[in-house]
C-alpha cells in the first residue's frame, strides 16, 4: 500500500470511528427533546435505543467473519451507507417505535466498523501500533462527545428529526467519497516481526483472552452506562448554568473532548511501557471517580466527570493493543468481533439498567455506586493481566534469551 492511499485509508477509518459512536448516540441526547414531544418520561423512552445497541453487539460477530471473504474496503463503504440511511429513517419516523426499528438498523450497520476496522487499522504500521490506535480512539471519543452538543444544537435550531437526517446525509456522502478516493489495501496481513519479538504461546493467548473478555463486558457496560445518562445528568444537575438542550450539550462536549486525550496520552504510553502497569492503574483510577460523580451535585459533578471519563475512555486502547499484541493475524478479525459482540451485550444491557434507576430513584447516584463496584472487578483483572505478564518475561530473563518487546 502506498504511503497517500494508507494515510487516506486512516484519515477515513477515524472518521469512521466518530461516525460509528456519534450515531448510536444522538438518541440519547434527542430523547430530552422527544420526552416533551411525545409527551413520555425519559425512563419510558429511552429503552426504545436498547434494539439498537443489542444489534451492535450481535452482528459484531457475524460481520467479522464476513470480514474474512468480503473485503475491508466494502464493508467500510457499507458502513458508511447503511447507517447513514439507518439514520435518515429515524429522522423521518412518526412514532416512538419506529424510532426504535430505525435504530435497531443504526446498530446493524454501525456493529461493521469495530471488527473490520480495527482489524484494518491493526496490520498498517506495527511500529506505531499504540499510537495509530490512540489517535482512532481520540476520534471516536470526540464522536461521543460531538454527539450531544451536534445533537442539542441541530434539536435547538430546528427539530430533532434534523438531529438524525443532517448526520445520515453526510454519512452517506462520505461513503461515497471513500468508495471513490480510497484504493482497497487487500487482504488484511500482519507486519513482518521484528528481532526480539516474541511469538504469544497458546495457552497464554487463551489467558489473555479470558482477562480480555472480563474487562471487555465491564469496561463496556461502565462506557456505556456513563455516555448513555451523562445529558440526563447534566439537566438535572446543571440547572444553575443551563437550561437548554444546546446547553447540555455543550457541557458533555467539554468533558468528552477533553476526556478523549486520554486516547493519545495511553497509546503513546503503551508504545513505551508495559501494558499491564498502564492496564492497573487506568482500571484502578475507574471505581473513586464514579463513585465521587455519584454522590456530589451542582457544579462538582463537571470536576469529578472529568477525571472519570478520562479513565473511561483511557481503557479502550488498552484492550485494542492487547488484542492486536497477543492474537495471530489470521484471528485477529475474528477476535476484534467477539471482543465487540460481548462490549455491546453489556452496552445493551446497560441501557435498561440505566433506565431502571432513573424510574427507581429519580436520579443516578445509585447507578454510578454500582459502576464504582464494578470498577472494582476490573481492577482485579488488571492485576490478574500485570502478574501474568510478568511471568513469561522472568521465565525468558531466566534462559537467557531475548527479552520481549516492551508492552507484551
Amino acid at each position: 500500500m502506498d504511503a497517500a492511499n494508507r494515510t487516506r485509508l486512516i484519515g477515513f477509518l477515524n472518521f469512521a470511528h466518530a461516525l460509528d459512536h456519534f450515531a448510536m448516540l444522538i438518541y440519547p441526547a434527542a430523547v430530552l427533546a422527544l420526552s416533551v414531544s411525545f409527551d413520555r418520561p425519559f425512563g419510558e423512552l429511552l429503552p426504545y435505543s436498547t434494539g439498537g445497541f443489542i444489534a451492535f453487539g450481535l452482528f459484531s460477530m457475524p460481520f467479522g467473519w464476513i470480514g474474512k471473504r468480503v473485503s475491508g474496503h466494502t464493508l467500510i463503504t457499507l458502513f458508511f451507507a447503511g447507517t447513514g440511511a439507518s439514520c435518515l429513517l429515524a429522522g423521518f419516523a412518526q412514532t416512538p417505535l419506529q424510532i426504535g426499528i430505525a435504530l435497531t438498523f443504526v446498530g446493524v450497520f454501525a456493529a461493521i466498523y469495530h471488527p473490520i476496522g480495527n482489524a484494518m487499522l491493526s496490520v498498517i504500521d506495527a511500529a506505531r501500533l499504540g499510537r495509530i490506535m490512540g489517535q482512532n480512539g481520540l476520534c471516536g471519543n470526540l464522536g461521543v462527545a460531538s454527539a450531544a452538543l451536534i445533537t442539542g444544537i441541530l434539536t435547538d435550531l430546528i427539530s430533532w428529526r434534523a438531529a438524525f437526517i443532517v448526520p445520515g446525509g453526510i454519512g452517506i456522502a462520505i461513503g461515497l467519497a471513500f468508495w471513490v478516493l480510497v484504493a482497497d489495501p487487500g487482504p488484511m496481513r500482519s507486519p513482518s516481526r521484528k528481532a526480539g519479538d516474541r511469538r504469544t504461546p497458546r495457552a497464554e493467548m487463551i489467558r489473555v483472552f479470558g482477562i480480555l473478555i472480563v474487562s471487555t463486558a465491564i469496561g463496556g457496560f461502565i462506557f456505556s452506562a456513563t455516555t448513555v445518562v451523562m445529558p440526563k445528568l447534566f439537566e438535572q444537575r446543571l440547572v444553575d448554568l443551563t437550561t437548554s438542550l444546546s446547553g447540555v450539550g455543550l457541557f458533555v462536549f467539554v468533558v468528552y473532548a477533553l476526556a478523549a486525550i486520554a486516547q493519545m496520552i495511553i497509546g503513546s504510553l503503551l508504545d513505551r511501557h508495559t501494558l499491564g502497569r498502564i492496564f492497573l492503574v487506568v482500571a484502578a483510577l475507574q471505581a473513586p471517580f464514579l463513585a465521587l460523580t455519584g454522590l456530589v451535585g451542582g457544579i462538582a459533578t463537571l470536576l469529578t466527570a472529568l477525571p472519570m471519563m478520562f479513565v473511561v475512555f483511557g481503557l479502550i486502547p488498552v484492550n485494542e493493543v492487547m488484542v492486536a499484541r497477543y492474537t495471530a493475524p489470521e484471528w485477529r478479525t475474528r477476535i476484534y468481533s467477539v471482543r465487540y459482540t460481548v462490549t455491546f451485550a453489556a452496552v445493551a444491557a446497560a441501557v435498561p439498567t440505566a433506565s431502571w434507576f432513573h424510574s427507581a430513584y429519580g436520579g443516578f447516584a445509585e447507578l454510578f455506586l454500582l459502576l464504582g463496584g464494578l470498577a472494582a472487578l476490573l481492577t482485579g483483572s488488571a492485576l490478574a493481566f500485570l502478574l501474568m505478564e510478568r511471568q513469561p518475561a522472568q521465565a525468558t530473563a531466566a534462559d537467557g534469551a531475548l527479552p520481549a518487546k516492551a508492552g507484551l
